[in-house]
């Protein structure tokens, strides 16, 4: 399964979802195995089925059953998948686009991808050919964290901290 999320902000993102959603229809993967969660976002895939939110237990459940999660950069749904061993392709929200307040998500992508925690193609095409390579390998490591580093746990368990002292 495909499981794509924008997070529970209060932006729409769209361009992420319309970009997903039309690398998706061109591929040959059936409906059911395609959730996206949108947010409040207007543009409604076709390539699969979608809700606006879920709560935290069912986005847990399809982070953990996903083959391929794609996600915004927040910080939540990056450590979401962190924790439950996935590396997830991230589609930051950019200051440019009106998909955020500024570029925080562009920075924690770019600080991921440079750990080997995330998958952060650079453009389209390269988004493209990353969802093709990665849903094709099936059982291939490329999509899952199978254990724990010491930079993993340590980067966990600061953002835990981080989010407790709010």
């Amino acid at each position: 399964m495909i499981f794509i999320t924008v997070g529970y902000s209060q932006y729409i993102f769209d361009r992420m979802i319309s970009s997903v959603d039309n690398i998706l229809l061109g591929m040959e993967i059936e409906k059911d195995e395609i959730f996206f969660q949108i947010g409040n976002s207007n543009y409604m895939p076709r390539s699969g089925k979608c809700c606006t939110y879920t709560g935290f237990e069912d986005m847990t459940q399809h982070i953990r059953i996903a083959d391929l999660v794609i996600t915004h950069a927040g910080v939540g749904s990056i450590l979401l998948c962190l924790i439950n061993n996935k590396k997830p392709i991230v589609f930051p929200r950019l200051k440019q686009y009106r998909e955020h307040v500024d570029n925080h998500q562009l920075q924690l992508a770019n600080r991921l991808k440079a750990s080997g925690l995330v998958l952060y193609p650079d453009g389209l095409q390269d988004l493209k050919d990353t969802v093709r390579r990665c849903y094709r390998a099936g059982d291939d490591q490329s999509t899952f964290l199978p254990q724990f580093t010491e930079e993993r746990s340590s980067l966990i368990n600061t953002i835990n901290r981080l989010l407790e002292e709010d």
